[in-house]
């Protein structure tokens, strides 16, 4: 019997495993899987539009419980298979800031934003070999390999957009909030869109 866990608040990572007898051992957990967490900004300079600032954020990311199952089928070769139903939200906010326009009286009719949030759900699979070779009598080889089929993972889909308000005041602390702005008048406005997105094979 053996467990492992990681906590900082909250349970980030939790396994248990087990011999049920000398030719299967099982384990079950939860581990993340991937996370998502970026603030970026590009800046372009329009001659009629004036500076045009583009800032980009991203959170969350994705977390798998899994069972696991290993099974002996000869003294030296082992095969084992991994379900695992993989979870999680995805957030994506773009907002676009038109900082000196002279040409418009209210410049903030066109400064918008766009918030993507994307929550997974999906069962997946994978399976793995090992095989022992001895080499003499104090040594060994083994070899092993995993595979794990291309997923899609079905997600659904909220989206928001439209136009939003930002201050006069542009400096390095509103950057990294400018993505909290309300929307002022909406343009799109959909929620629970199904859609599938890839998760990569190994």
């Amino acid at each position: 019997l053996s467990s492992l866990n990681k906590t900082d608040g909250q349970i980030d990572y939790f396994a248990l495993g087990f011999l049920i007898n000398r030719h299967w051992a099982t384990s079950f957990g939860l581990t993340p899987s991937s996370k998502v967490n970026y603030t970026l900004m590009s800046s372009v300079e329009d001659p009629v539009d004036g500076t045009i600032n583009t800032y980009f954020n991203g959170n969350g990311g994705l977390s798998k419980i899994y069972w696991g199952n290993a099974f002996r089928l000869t003294k030296r070769l082992s095969v084992g298979i991994n379900s695992a139903f993989v979870f999680g939200p995805i957030n994506k906010t773009t907002t676009k800031a038109f900082i000196d326009n002279k040409n418009y009286i209210n410049i903030n009719y066109l400064n918008s934003k766009m918030e993507i949030n994307e929550k997974v759900y999906s069962f997946m699979f994978n399976y793995g070999v090992q095989y022992t070779q001895p080499l003499g009598k104090d040594y060994s080889l083994t070899l092993g390999a995993v595979f794990e089929n291309k997923t899609k993972l079905n997600t659904t889909v909220d989206t928001l957009a439209g136009t939003t308000i930002l201050p006069k005041q542009m400096d390095a602390s509103y950057y990294e909030g400018i993505h909290t702005n309300e929307i002022i008048n909406t343009i799109i406005d959909t929620s629970g869109a199904k859609g599938k997105i890839d998760y990569p094979s190994s």
